[in-house]
């Protein structure tokens, strides 16, 4: 038998471990929890198997060799001695204080090289290295100069930290990924199933499709829809992508226009209410606060993201004559609702529990039920045991790379935290921003993006949270949801953000676009995102805290404003084409008008207004246009 046939009867093996883990985190959400020093070192245990029979060493090599399955099985039996230990020992561990015997010592060192080789196969170099440095630093803090100095920590400490106590890889992070984001997947793997995710993007199409720029608004809303499950932006565009982005080829937009928008909507995914992704569960956690909270803060300026793209790609359609799709091409929006509109019953379930303050688990599980028996009902998809099994098991497959990242980034937390790095951040942090609050803003700002370029916004957050996240909240004496909020927009947005933006090279090899336009297009349709968390700092209103209905509705709809006159001057188009002091006008009110104040307020719709009547002025002075407006595009 060959190597490459032993890795295959392995992973059948792996898969039917896949599916009892699944099974037991359905379980154990219905029955309750085991012990955190049990259910999570159970998990990982199961994640570390699966995780190394699927995900190849080395993804340039595409045979197996007999060698790198031993290697596998080395690396499993490394991480299964250490995770039975503590499900066995947990009570004997907590009753010494998290004080290591000489042999877990050994075992700590083996799970951290386990985890940063899972961490490395799931998602790149970059994280287990900078687990490597701080790890690093904690021990060897009392030889370093100046402001970096600690006292160190000594092996037993680092043990103790890192593998034996509720910090560490046993942290909050893995503890969201193994209570939470894990029935979550799985309830993504069932929307697919059953063929949810299709409804969303055909209900998607029969919305947005009949107005100007409709391809790429149908793209918009699509990516919007399916992002805030999946909330991987990459993955996102490959889902709608395939989609949407012919259609907008099609349609009259530019290649790179058109993967642009696609990386851009697929990045609000994970801002957009109610899954967001992880980070807003992991958020909960860390700030200890119901999730309704979070996903209600989070839905203004999500719906303002959302306006400004769809604003973006409507000035665009106009500014290259690009109108509606023809509607005899166009799915009926009745038959479409009619055809699939139980698909929108988990979600609305889900919803509707999490805002009873029911646990997320226990509303993805009554998700997941409701999807389940509406895939048994539906005669076209005759869903049996072996789907449902199989739907259990792919989630909890997808869910590899979320544990590892959120074991890894344990590591990290728990020397940043334990060597007293974040103080330290914070004052170095002040100290650069010279006493300007707005620079100390745009300092933190740029630590996201750096860590978000090369790290999930999950992993990027959560580092980010420890080093940037005091300082805010130490400079602007502010609420910690409000800091949260800004570092996790950032690290949302860096996936976009050139010059490393997978996002927007994975759009732009679907669109076979320039991919350094791509890049400049994709992070200019997203910078209202980079403005609205500024907004956040400066006029907290908008997050929901301390909660004034009026003046919620009137910094919604200023802001509202405010992002269709910045969406007019970054495409420099409105009725005809925008003059470059008009587009700085623009940009002014746009500012006036989205930052808190009255004053702002007036003064940006004012100038808003100024410039749109002189447009209307230049036009009917220049009767012909700088485009055809509104021809219907053939889709074949």
């Amino acid at each position: 038998m060959s190597a490459n046939v032993a890795r295959k009867q392995l992973q059948k093996a792996a898969w039917f471990v896949a599916l009892g883990l699944g099974v037991f985190h359905l379980y154990t959400t219905i029955f309750g929890l085991l012990p955190y020093m049990q259910q999570r070192p159970l998990h990982l245990a199961g994640i570390a198997v699966i995780g190394f029979l699927f995900l190849p060493i080395s993804k340039k090599k595409e045979d197996d060799s007999w060698l790198t399955i031993a290697i596998d099985a080395i690396l499993i039996v490394c991480a299964i001695i250490p995770l039975v230990w503590h499900l066995i020992a947990y009570k004997d561990i907590a009753a010494r204080g998290g004080i290591p015997k000489s042999f877990e010592i050994f075992f700590a060192l083996l799970i951290c090289l386990v985890i940063f080789e899972l961490t490395r196969r799931s998602i790149g170099n970059i994280l287990p290295v900078l687990a490597i440095i701080f790890v690093l630093y904690a021990y060897f803090g009392k030889y370093l100069p100046g402001i970096w100095a600690h006292r160190g920590m000594s092996v037993d400490r680092l043990t103790s930290i890192i593998y034996m106590g509720p910090q560490g890889i046993f942290g909050t992070p893995l503890g969201v990924a193994a209570n939470v984001l894990i029935i979550f997947v799985i309830m993504g793997a069932f929307l697919e199933i059953t063929g949810a995710g299709d409804w969303i993007v055909n209900l998607s199409y029969s919305i947005a499709g009949r107005f100007t720029g409709g391809a790429a608004k149908t793209a918009v809303i699509a990516s919007g829809g399916i992002g805030t499950i999946t909330g991987v932006a990459a993955a996102n565009v490959v889902v709608t992508g395939t989609f949407t982005i012919p259609l907008m080829k099609k349609g009259g937009y530019s290649p790179h226009f058109a993967a642009g928008t696609e990386a851009a909507a697929s990045a609000g995914g994970i801002i957009m209410p109610p899954v967001m992704g992880s980070v807003a569960f992991i958020m909960a956690e860390l700030l200890e606060l119901p999730y309704r909270t979070i996903i209600f803060a989070a839905l203004a300026p999500a719906i303002l993201y959302y306006s400004a793209l769809l604003a973006a790609t409507h000035f665009e359609a106009q500014k290259r004559g690009i109108g509606s799709i023809s509607k005899d091409k166009l799915p009926r929006f009745f038959n479409t609702l009619k055809s699939g509109w139980f698909y929108a019953c988990p979600i609305i379930i889900m919803v509707a529990l999490i805002i009873k303050n029911y646990s997320p688990r226990y509303a993805a599980l009554w998700a997941i039920i409701t999807l389940t028996l509406i895939g048994v009902v539906d005669r076209k998809k005759k869903i049996g045991v072996k789907t449902i099994a199989n739907a259990i098991a792919k989630g909890t497959i997808t869910s590899i790379k979320l544990s590892a990242t959120c074991a890894c980034a344990g590591v990290i937390i728990a020397c940043i935290h334990f060597s007293g790095l974040a103080l330290r951040f914070s004052s170095i942090a002040v100290h650069l921003s010279m006493g300007i609050p707005f620079l100390l803003l745009i300092i933190c700002h740029i630590v996201c993006i750096i860590l978000g370029m090369g790290l999930p916004p999950a992993a990027s957050y959560i580092i980010a949270s420890m080093l940037a996240v005091p300082a805010i909240i130490q400079t602007f004496n502010i609420e910690p949801l409000v800091a949260h909020f800004f570092v996790m927009y950032f690290c949302a947005f860096a996936v976009i953000t050139p010059p490393v933006c997978l996002t927007s090279y994975t759009a732009a090899g679907l669109a076979e676009a320039d991919f350094v336009k791509t890049g400049l297009t994709g992070y200019m349709l997203a910078s209202p995102g980079m403005l609205i968390p500024y907004v956040f700092v400066y006029g907290k209103i908008l997050l929901a805290v301390n909660f004034n209905l009026l003046e919620y509705l009137i910094a919604f709809a200023t802001g509202l404003i405010g992002v269709i006159f910045l969406a007019m001057a970054l495409i420099g188009y409105f009725r005809i084409k925008l003059d470059i002091w008009q587009r700085v006008l623009l940009f002014a009110a746009a500012i006036g008008t989205i930052t808190p104040g009255f004053t702002g307020d007036i003064l940006g719709v004012a100038i808003g207004l100024l410039v749109i009547g002189f447009q209307y002025w230049k036009e009917r002075k220049n009767p012909i246009k700088d485009c055809l407006e509104g021809e219907a595009i053939e889709i074949s």
